[in-house]
């Protein structure tokens, strides 16, 4: 998984040209040229570049380990860069200043880039109960696989019926209403 979010942090943040020079490449680093004429232009070329250097340990990896084999590093010759959760976020954190200037400056939005945090206990609860409630359904689910396959139908009935309250149980409109 660690690879995969690295071969995407160099993706978000390759150079907008391919190899033969057309412009193909969805990156961060496109993001100037679409807001040339706004009065803030030259601040998001440094946002950019920012994140663009925070990605440089991945794309490191991504062109001598992951995606091509260098000899040298195959060979213990040479290493590659460190790369650690803290770099990741770093370069995750960095890509999302991009995302979010672009939501204030152009969108006038607020862009939120990352998962609720622990400052409102509300949210962070609602999405608990949401969370352990979908690991329950889904051991009941398999539950009820046993059960069929050692065929004991009625316990995999009883674990796959719905017993909830009438309030959370859809029933069509009344086309009167």
């Amino acid at each position: 998984m660690f690879e995969s979010a690295m071969l995407s942090v160099c993706r978000l943040t390759d150079p907008p040209s391919a190899m033969r020079g057309k412009s193909v490449n969805i990156t961060v680093q496109r993001v100037p040229e679409f807001v040339s004429s706004h009065p803030k232009a030259a601040e998001i070329s440094s946002i950019v570049e920012k994140a663009t250097e925070a990605a440089e340990f991945a794309r490191s990896w991504r062109n001598k380990r992951l995606a091509h084999s260098d000899e040298d590093v195959r060979r213990g010759k040479a290493q590659l860069e460190l790369a650690s959760r803290q770099r990741m976020e770093a370069a995750i954190d960095a890509i999302a200043s991009v995302v979010r200037w672009v939501g204030v400056e152009v969108l006038d939005t607020t862009i939120i880039t990352h998962p609720i945090s622990n400052f409102s206990d509300d949210e962070v609860a609602f999405l608990k109960v949401l969370y352990l409630g979908k690991l329950e359904q889904k051991s009941r689910e398999e539950q009820a696989h046993l059960a069929v396959r050692s065929r004991r139908i009625e316990d995999a009935e009883r674990l796959l019926r719905d017993d909830l309250p009438s309030w959370l149980t859809y029933r069509r409109p009344d086309p009167t209403e």
